[in-house]
């Protein structure tokens, strides 16, 4: 990560990738993709036409992996001291950036899905922002429990209200997050 995304003061916790995991059914398909055509050359001996035709098959496949790898590795999750950012490659040349300070997170939980999240440890892990309509989503983390736990405590570090002690009203709550009364969305 360099440091040109980060603002004056700031320092990177942690940066999160999917896990590697994920590549593995990506990776078993491209080579059974690969090793049958080229099994049948070499059992078949069906000369030179096929041949071209198979290698040209081949750089296809394994361009398509490639690019496949290449976003595993651009997609990431960035946890400073005072922002949360996601930085999601939808193709080669389609990037969305989204990013929340810590103390508007209202709500952090995680998932695991199936017999191979479970046993490995690695899930989704959701985060509720003020103002964002959509969670942000870490998507197939290592240690989303750890993960939603350190954003937790790093959210009632910095949170305006967590070195108070007193109790604040719903209205004053929801004015402090933006709600105001004029736009007629106090609950």
């Amino acid at each position: 990560m360099n440091q040109k995304n980060l603002h004056e003061g700031e320092q990177v916790l942690r940066l999160l990738r999917q896990t590697k995991l994920i590549l593995l059914p990506i990776g078993f398909l491209g080579l059974i993709v690969l090793y049958i055509p080229w099994s049948l050359v070499f059992k078949y001996d069906v000369g030179q036409p096929f041949t071209g035709i198979i290698l040209f098959w081949t750089i296809v496949v394994v361009i398509f992996f490639l690019r496949k790898l290449i976003l595993w590795h651009r997609n990431k999750y960035l946890i400073s001291n005072k922002r949360l950012i996601k930085f999601e490659h939808i193709g080669l040349f389609k990037k969305i950036v989204v990013e929340t300070p810590l103390e508007r997170i209202l709500n952090v939980s995680y998932k695991t899905t199936g017999l191979l999240s479970s046993t490995t440890k690695f899930g989704d892990v959701e985060v509720q922002v003020v103002g964002l309509i959509e969670p942000i989503i870490l998507k197939n983390i290592r240690h989303p429990a750890q993960v939603k736990d350190f954003l937790w405590d790093l959210h009632s570090k910095t949170a305006p209200m967590a070195h108070s002690a007193q109790t604040i009203s719903p209205e004053d709550l929801q004015e402090q997050i933006g709600y105001t009364k004029q736009n007629q969305r106090i609950l």
